[in-house]
C-alpha cells in the first residue's frame, strides 16, 4: 500500500505519509540544519513509498545531506564524511556513496551542527 498519493514535494504532503513524532524530528533537524547553514536549500521528494528532504549548496555539485524518515527513526545521510571526527555520532553503513546517522529522539543540537559543517567541509576540498 503506498504511503502518499502522489509523491510529495512539501513538508505538508510528507506530515501525512508517517507518525507525527517522526515528523517532528524530522522538523527538529530540518530546522537546527537550516539554521546551521542558512544557505542550503532544502527540497522535499519522494515517491509513493517514501519521502526525503535533500539539501543543496551553490558551488558544490550533487546532494549535501539528506533527511529521510522512516517509521521509528530518521536518518540524516552526509555524502562525503565516512565518520563523525567528533566522536559524538555514530555515523553507519558501508554505501558507496553515503552514510547516514539514525535518530529516534531529540538530537543534540551542537552534534548535529558539527555533523553538517564537517560534512560542507569535505565537500568543499
Amino acid at each position: 500500500m503506498a504511503r502518499f498519493d502522489k509523491p510529495p514535494r512539501s513538508w505538508e504532503a510528507l506530515q501525512s505519509g508517517y507518525p507525527r513524532p517522526i515528523y517532528d524530528l524530522a522538523r527538529e533537524l530540518d530546522a537546527i540544519i537550516l539554521r546551521a547553514v542558512p544557505d542550503l536549500v532544502a527540497a522535499v521528494r519522494g515517491a509513493k513509498m517514501m519521502a526525503y528532504v535533500n539539501y543543496e549548496l551553490s558551488g558544490i555539485d550533487g546532494v549535501l545531506l539528506r533527511l529521510s524518515p522512516e517509521d521509528d527513526h530518521v536518518k540524516l545521510y552526509v555524502h562525503h564524511i565516512r565518520e563523525d571526527t567528533t566522536g559524538s555520532l555514530d555515523v553507519e553503513g558501508t554505501g558507496k556513496s553515503a552514510r547516514h546517522v539514525k535518530f529516534r529522539a531529540a538530537p543534540d543540537k551542537n552534534a548535529v551542527v558539527a555533523l553538517v559543517e564537517q560534512e560542507i567541509g569535505a565537500a568543499r576540498k
